[in-house]
């Protein structure tokens, strides 16, 4: 999303349209006012993108961790004394806190872990 918003001004000759503005309003204020806007309004947009992204994979790690945790207690029940599965399940759940803690890093964001 990022790539197609950084090519969006020259996709949509930006530059001509402030140049004509510019033109008409025989004041070249206008086309300048013009680009900063729609610069603005890319980045901000660039920014909101960024920050929902990171929103959402969150909320997709948290929901994976929270089913591991229950997955990983129903799996590991005794049965006779014995566990059901082999301990080797955990390696799973370990994977899942690492992908969390790893986009926690990437994200700049504090890791907590809700298990």
């Amino acid at each position: 999303m990022s790539g197609y918003l950084s090519k969006l001004s020259s996709l949509l000759h930006w530059d001509i349209v402030a140049q004509q503005l510019s033109v008409k309003h025989e004041n070249e204020a206008v086309g300048q006012t013009t680009l900063r806007s729609l610069d603005s309004l890319v980045s901000a947009t660039n920014d909101d993108v960024t920050v929902q992204s990171r929103v959402l994979s969150q909320r997709i790690i948290e929901k994976i961790v929270v089913d591991m945790k229950k997955y990983t207690i129903a799996f590991t029940r005794c049965h006779n004394g014995l566990p059901s599965v082999s301990l080797h399940h955990f390696s799973v759940l370990e994977h899942l806190l690492l992908l969390k803690q790893y986009t926690c890093l990437l994200n700049n964001t504090t890791y907590t872990t809700h298990i």
